[in-house]
């Protein structure tokens, strides 16, 4: 076989086309990457190496075996252009018409990371990112349809080691050119400034938004989707929970949103918080992972990543006065998105985005305290005003200045003129006295009255801290309505005067009652003392006159059947004697009832032990008495209550038929409580009328009781009566 060189034809194009043969490869059509490919060493090194099988060598001739390399001026030229080649930082490729590389110099290899042999042959669209391919594919076809030069949109190319790089190029079509028979694509690796345009982009739109935001979610959705709109396929934006879990809660997002559905993270000290949001969110720093892949701990979301096609991430805490309150979480699509230039510019919409967030909170802050300041003013009818002293106008700054003098707003003339018309015409001589002292400086404190427009007079009250300038040039003073509290203050007045004269009349009711009820005191005193005194002489009488008698009458008699022998007079006399004898122990019973001497000696719970021993015994009657009490009764209480009780008890051994009788006296209130009770039938009580009139017993027990200035009630619960007396007692020092 004739060795042959290639003749290169189109003069210095074609030249320097034909010489970056020497650096590369071209390869013949067909699918076959080929084995390892070599041109020809460079020019003047006085070697050659065997080129791959089935090179294409374009426009060959023969050419004689050891024919000498070129020398002088055109191998120069030829070194020269060898260098300049395989020294630039842009990437050179011919790829022939079906997109498969022939030729890339050395630059693929420190830009990409290939090795240009070990690409020849491969289809260049195959290392392009698939979101680009469709629009390179489409320029790519118009190159190869009309011959010149044609720039290729920005795309994405995949480096040896799995991220992606942006690169410019400008194809020019020399696919009619015998000396190239190719395309030849300069490409320039652009990343690091389109990472920086993208993040630049994203700080415009995102502080367009901040000034345009009104209400924080859509300042944080509006962020979100000026992110992606920027470039980046996915931003969300999540809030700090104080929760439990110390959850990260997302409220925005925008772009490839499932991701954001499907994980969980959490900013505490768990597997879901070692990403780059809960870091950024706990740490207060900034986070980058500029490979997703290659970070331990992504780990828990890099399944979610990889469907969603999401290459790095980097997030940004957002912080409001001195702590955080969440992170906005940004996401590339390629690896290594995320230089310090681009990390710098996000921090800045970070940052805005946080400003913003915190300009909004401030923002309904101040509205809130400005709607509670106009609920204040309105409930406590306040409103202020300034004076302009050199423009000559009264400006009301609040709307209850409007509501307090009865005028729109569009009425209000703004003067001190039309303010000295709405001031009452008795007062506003002195208000215009006020109003010269404010424009020598001094203050106000004063309370006059206004006309309304419709004739009503309201109270006001005008207060102005003196500036203690002699000729200020602004005043701003508080206007208060007091004229409900004015009324209140004389209605006040009206009811205190009220009031004291009640009082006096309360405290004469009152002297006239303590007399009244030391009366009744006196007269329940005399009358019981009379009573009482009236039962001992009758008691004393019967006991030293009847009852004496009846007993020697009984000893005459007893002498006298001695001397008897006839039995049926002696039986006679037996019954007589025997009727003598009850005789007297009715006499004795009814000294006993007449006046006790238990009550005087042992007080009430001891008398009424006493008078329920004497009949219960013989019609087999239990009792109880029990007496529960701070203080005794003094005498007259003790004998009022001795004696209701006393008529009690009597009603219940003569009509009751009762097998339990229980007494009890007690403490209530600021008296004495008599409870009756028994098991008995019970009585028709009627009305207290009727009974005041129809049963002596009752009442009398009403009387006693009222006499005393207390009550008596009777109940029938059901079984048996319960009769319940209380009177009041004046207990002695000690005693509440």
């Amino acid at each position: 076989m004739v060795a042959r060189r290639p003749r290169y034809e189109g003069g210095a194009a074609g030249g320097r086309a034909a010489r970056l043969a020497n650096d590369g490869a071209f390869l013949a059509d067909g699918p076959s990457l080929g084995g390892g490919v070599s041109g020809e060493s460079p020019a003047g090194d006085g070697a050659r190496e065997p080129r791959a099988q089935g090179e294409l060598e374009p426009r060959d001739e023969p050419e004689p075996r050891g024919e000498p390399e070129p020398r002088g001026e055109p191998a120069a030229r030829e070194r020269w252009f060898h260098t300049l080649v395989a020294s630039s930082s842009d990437i050179i490729t011919v790829l022939d018409g079906r997109g498969r590389i022939l030729y890339a110099n050395p630059a693929a290899d420190r830009v990409l990371g290939f090795a240009p042999a070990g690409h020849a042959g491969r289809k260049a669209l195959a290392l392009t990112h698939p979101d680009d391919r469709r629009a390179v594919m489409a320029a790519f076809r118009e190159i190869v349809r009309q011959p010149g030069i044609r720039a290729l949109p920005l795309f994405r190319h995949r480096t040896g080691a799995g991220d992606w790089r942006f690169l410019e190029v400008v194809a020019t079509n020399c696919l009619d050119d015998p000396a190239i028979g190719g395309i030849i694509l300069n490409a320039h690796d652009v990343t690091e400034r389109t990472c920086l345009a993208r993040a630049l982009r994203t700080v415009t739109h995102g502080n367009q938004v901040v000034v345009h935001a009104t209400d924080e979610a859509s300042l944080l959705a509006d962020t979100c989707a000026a992110v992606v709109a920027a470039g980046y396929p996915l931003a969300w934006v999540g809030y700090a929970e104080h929760d439990r879990d110390r959850t990260v809660l997302p409220l925005a997002s925008a772009g490839r949103t499932d991701y954001v559905d499907r994980i969980r993270v959490s900013w505490g000290d768990d597997q879901f918080s070692t990403g780059s949001t809960g870091r950024a969110i706990r740490t207060g720093s900034v986070q980058v992972v500029n490979d997703l892949s290659r970070s331990p701990g992504f780990a828990p979301w890099l399944a979610a990543a990889d469907e969603w096609r999401l290459r790095s991430a980097c997030a940004f805490p957002l912080v409001i006065g001195d702590g955080w309150i969440g992170a906005l979480s940004i996401y590339a699509g390629e690896v290594g998105a995320f230089d310090p230039a681009s990390v710098a510019a996000l921090t800045e919409l970070a940052a805005d985005l946080a400003y913003g967030i915190g300009r909004l909170r401030d923002a309904e802050r101040l509205a809130r305290s400005e709607e509670l300041l106009r609920e204040a003013q309105a409930i406590t009818h306040v409103g202020h005003w300034q004076w302009d002293i050199i423009e000559g106008r009264i400006d009301w700054l609040a709307s209850e200045m409007f509501s307090i003098h009865g005028i729109e707003p569009g009425q209000w003339q703004g003067t001190r003129e039309a303010l000295l018309e709405l001031v009452h015409p008795d007062d506003r001589q002195s208000v215009q006295r006020a109003l010269e002292g404010l424009v020598r400086g001094g203050g106000l404190d004063l309370e006059h009255r206004i006309v309304r427009p419709d004739g009503e007079i309201r109270y006001v009250h005008q207060r102005i801290a003196g500036s203690g300038n002699d000729h200020p040039a602004r005043i701003l003073g508080v206007c208060q309505d007091v004229t409900e509290a004015r009324e209140a203050a004389m209605a006040v007045k009206r009811a205190t005067e009220e009031l004291s004269q009640k009082s006096a009349e309360a405290r004469t009711s009152l002297t006239r009652l303590r007399i009244s009820d030391q009366q009744r005191r006196r007269l329940l005193g005399a009358m019981v003392s009379a009573q009482e005194a009236e039962r001992r002489r009758v008691a004393s009488d019967v006991h030293d006159d009847s009852i004496q008698m009846l007993a020697a009458a009984m000893i005459r008699l007893s002498s006298i059947r001695r001397e008897i022998d006839e039995p049926a007079l002696r039986d006679r006399f037996d019954a007589f004697s025997a009727l003598l004898g009850k005789s007297i122990a009715s006499l004795r019973h009814l000294v006993f009832e007449l006046r006790p001497p238990s009550l005087d000696r042992q007080g009430l719970e001891a008398a009424f032990r006493e008078s329920l021993m004497a009949w219960t015994e013989d019609a087999h009657v239990r009792f109880t008495v029990t007496e529960e009490v701070a203080q005794p009764p003094g005498n007259e209480e003790r004998v009022v209550l001795f004696r209701i009780g006393q008529e009690a008890l009597a009603n219940v051994r003569k009509h009751a038929r009762a097998h339990l009788v229980t007494v009890a006296i007690e403490d209530a209130g600021e008296g004495i409580l008599l409870r009756v009770a028994d098991d008995g039938v019970g009585f028709d009580s009627g009305d207290a009328e009727a009974n005041r009139v129809g049963h002596i017993g009752i009442a009398s027990m009403i009387e006693r009781a009222e006499l005393a200035g207390g009550w008596l009630r009777i109940d029938q619960p059901g079984t048996g009566t319960v009769v319940e007396a209380w009177i009041p007692i004046r207990r002695g020092p000690g005693h509440p």
